[in-house]
């Protein structure tokens, strides 16, 4: 699971790149964006947030969006990168929202929807606090 958490994390840090922000703003939207559509997900299911309990996807997201500010070269294009992140991690978290759901107990269509938020709630969040028109 630990996939999506980092694509969705550079895709968040490459969107600080983009407003030239410091190492702060680059680990903040990095990990609001690796793990916000998940912790949205818990709390639509009134689930403890996963991350509370055992912070290790929490850390990743912090040190990949770290390790995306001190690395990041010019010589990829931002937006592209970000695009391939941002599809990766809606195509990995869109099924583990659904499945968490469902394991929840949940009915098909909640499950679907809690995809969609798994999927979407992250990026969505970025683009709100980096006031971009969102990328959905």
């Amino acid at each position: 699971m630990y996939f999506g958490e980092v694509v969705f994390a550079i895709s968040g840090a490459l969107t600080a790149a983009r407003y030239k922000m410091d190492v702060l703003g680059f680990v903040l939207i990095g990990t609001i964006t690796g793990i916000g559509g998940g912790t949205l997900r818990d709390l639509l299911l009134d689930r403890p947030v996963w991350w509370t309990h055992d912070p290790t996807e929490l850390i990743l997201c912090m040190v990949t969006s770290l390790i995306t500010f001190f690395f990041i070269t010019k010589d990829i294009t931002r937006h592209q990168a970000m695009v391939w992140s941002d599809a990766l991690g809606l195509s990995v978290f869109g099924v583990v929202g659904c499945y968490i759901a469902m394991q929840h107990g949940s009915s098909f269509i909640i499950a679907v929807f809690m995809g969609m938020v798994t999927a979407t709630g992250g990026g969505v969040l970025r683009d709100v606090l980096t006031n971009t028109e969102p990328m959905i």
